[in-house]
């Protein structure tokens, strides 16, 4: 028995420090609601979207899952597939530090993309790291001579979270360099290299192939705007090498100012680590390698290394956010990677020991934004659910409304409403997180009174005849914020009445 546990030693250290890392950043959010922006879908009803955008294979694994947001069950499967990712991980790089590895799972496990998701698109949780799964099995069977199986996976990637395919190739560079720094011919690693292009233009194909079959058989039009696809490879009105130079000042740019707790620290602390790395590499090429080949190879490859991690900003021609953004923190394997390279000097140890307190930095400035980020979350629900319930007071007071019978349209955006107000002490929680209310887009005021209050409604939409009416009207809380217009009984929630009129 105690062979058995010798033998996977590695594998299980690496599944408790997975698991230790997304409780103490991420426990809370898993045993609590927090229901807001899209996740408010509780009930996944609107397929069609999801084929629209092309991750065409989410209504399929939802018959599986089931289709309701319950948080526990995502929290689970989400934790499972990120803990089969980074044990790949580990295993494809050899990884067998035990600092090492804790530091790697910690910075990828406290992810800002991760926290993001959690915090915003909860319902999408376990999807992404679905994908990142796909995306990680993928180059772990292309490892093992099996590149059209790994194109499968980079296929099916792509049908959940198309932002993953650049993690795929962050980790495809990384094992290319590593191949390198152990010696292997540099002609076999650029042969490999070119086998992996195959494979992630043949998994991206039959993706494309798929998504238009299924398409066509339900009746669906590729979505033309956020998020959307009917774009991609068209670069008409794009200039691409100004393209590229923003791809990669993106990269840099948030690995410079991250999304975090203590941001400026963490920037610095990154740049620490990319410029330790680069050190590393220039003393390796001038000391170590001999061959010219080699030398230019792991050069390129370096140099690649921004590029690939964001090789989507640079298909979708500079749409990219924090969600589609988990393949920056590849940054700390790099790191990693070069740090196992160092002699074992004086001088080299405390290069070493400042690396290892660089990414410590990382991890409890991470750790403390995550669960910032959830409380803020959490207080934001309290504060939704205190407004929804006195708009449907309105409702109610309104001689002639029946509910569920009468008509209604809430209009108005929130941050132009006399009662908004950012959260006092969350100045530093930002990017995808909501600014004071879990309800961020016209239809979600609908969602939360129907899925949330559990309160019978009947939709009605405005029409751009009806702005000058809604323009008169005061807003909430005032009175005669809540009228007919028409057959359609109207709140009016925010000064600013623009997308809820068609």
């Amino acid at each position: 028995m105690l062979e058995k546990i010798q033998k996977y030693e590695t594998e299980l250290w690496t599944v408790l420090c997975v698991l230790f890392f997304n409780i103490i950043a991420h426990g809370y959010r898993f045993v609590n609601l927090m229901f807001n922006g899209d996740s408010l879908l509780i009930y996944q009803t609107d397929q069609n979207w999801k084929y629209s955008i092309g991750r065409i294979f989410q209504p399929f694994y939802w018959k599986l899952r089931g289709d309701l947001v319950a948080p526990m069950l995502i929290a689970t499967l989400a934790v499972f597939y990120f803990t089969a990712a980074l044990v790949l991980i580990v295993r494809m790089f050899k990884l067998q530090n035990k600092l090492h590895i804790a530091l790697l799972c910690a910075l990828l496990a406290v992810n800002i993309t991760t926290t993001s998701t959690f915090a915003t698109d909860f319902h999408e949780g376990d999807t992404y790291m679905l994908a990142l799964l796909c995306a990680t099995v993928g180059v772990a069977l292309f490892r093992k001579a099996h590149p059209v199986l790994g194109g499968v996976f980079i296929c099916l990637c792509l049908g959940f979270y198309q932002a993953y395919l650049q993690l795929a190739i962050g980790l495809l560079i990384l094992l290319f360099m590593q191949d390198l720094l152990e010696g292997k011919d540099p002609s076999k690693v650029f042969l490999s290299g070119l086998k992996s292009i195959a494979m992630l233009l043949g998994g991206s194909i039959a993706y494309t192939l798929i998504m238009r079959v299924l398409l066509h058989v339900k009746g669906i039009v590729l979505a033309d705007h956020y998020n959307g696809l009917t774009n991609v490879g068209d670069y008409s009105t794009t200039s691409i090498p100004r393209l590229v130079v923003d791809t990669y000042l993106y990269v840099i740019k948030e690995w410079w100012n991250p999304q975090t707790f203590r941001s400026r620290f963490v920037g610095l602390a990154n740049m620490a680590l990319l410029l330790a790395a680069a050190a590393t590499l220039l003393w390796i090429l001038a000391t170590k390698i001999k061959q010219n080949s080699t030398r230019l190879l792991l050069l390129v490859l370096f140099l690649l290394f921004p590029f690939g991690i964001n090789v989507v900003y640079f298909i979708s021609k500079g749409m990219e956010h924090t969600l589609m953004t988990f393949s920056f923190g590849l940054l700390y394997l790099l790191a990693v990677l070069f740090l196992q390279e160092l002699p074992h000097n004086k001088a080299q140890k405390y290069l070493r020991y400042a690396a290892y307190a660089a990414m410590g930095l990382g991890i409890w400035c991470n750790v403390i934004y995550a669960n910032q980020s959830y409380l803020k979350v959490a207080l934001e629900e309290k504060a939704t659910d205190a407004l929804m319930v006195r708009v449907v007071g309105h409702l109610e007071q309104t001689e002639g409304y029946v509910p569920g019978e009468t008509p209604i349209a809430v209009v108005g955006l929130l941050p132009t409403s006399p009662l908004y107000k950012t959260m006092d002490g969350f100045e530093d929680v930002r990017g995808r997180t909501a600014d004071a209310y879990t309800v961020s887009w016209e239809n979600t005021y609908y969602l939360y009174m129907e899925n949330v209050l559990n309160y019978p409604v009947k939709r009605s939409y405005l029409t751009k005849d009806d702005q000058a009416a809604v323009d008169a009207m005061p807003t909430f809380p005032a009175d005669g914020c809540c009228a007919f217009i028409g057959d359609t009984l109207v709140v009016k929630v925010g000064s600013v009445v623009v997308t809820d009129l068609q």
